[in-house]
C-alpha cells in the first residue's frame, strides 16, 4: 500500500504519478518532506527539485 499512495521516484515517475492522480479524480495533493534524516539541507533540495522537475508539467 505504501508504494500505491507515494511520489517517490525520478521526476518522470512522480510527474506520471500525480498526473494518475489527476485522472482519477484528485484535485490536492499533499507532500510531506521528511527533515532530520535525512538532513534539512537534503530535505531542502528536495523541495528545489520538486520545484524545479516535477511543478513545470502542470503549469
Amino acid at each position: 500500500m505504501f508504494g500505491e499512495r507515494t511520489c517517490i521516484g525520478t521526476a518522470e515517475q512522480v510527474v506520471e504519478r500525480i498526473w494518475r492522480y489527476r485522472d482519477w479524480g484528485f484535485t490536492e495533493m499533499s507532500f510531506i518532506v521528511r527533515t532530520g534524516e535525512p538532513s534539512h539541507d537534503m530535505a531542502l533540495n528536495t523541495m528545489q527539485r520538486f520545484n524545479d522537475e516535477v511543478l513545470p508539467a502542470f503549469r
